[in-house]
């Protein structure tokens, strides 16, 4: 199989094209929807997907085009066992990637 690594926080150039953040999941223990917040400076091109820790992907967002500013973005997480996940949101080709878990 192929191996992940995650890092817990997606260190960023000062020079980069694009600022982007993206928020801890809450609720986080989850139970049916969790949410997201997804901080833009310009519009951009934005994907999520969900992985769990074995790096399977499990789901996925297709890619939108978000206007700048702050967008929600609510998770079903209501067809996932218990356990720990990656939610990992592409932003313009940069990726960003969060953990939560489900209950």
């Amino acid at each position: 199989g192929v191996g992940f690594t995650y890092q817990e926080v997606a260190v960023k150039d000062i020079d980069a094209v694009s600022n982007a953040s993206v928020s801890q999941n809450y609720p986080n223990p989850s139970n049916g929807t969790t949410q997201f917040t997804v901080s833009l400076d310009k519009a951009s091109l934005v994907s999520v997907d969900i992985y769990n820790l074995l790096g399977q992907k499990l789901s996925s967002l297709s890619q939108q085009k978000y206007s700048a500013g702050d967008h929600t973005v609510t998770l079903n997480t209501s067809g996932l066992n218990a356990g720990v996940y990656i939610y990992s949101v592409t932003v313009n080709g940069e990726r960003y990637t969060n953990k939560m878990t489900v209950k």
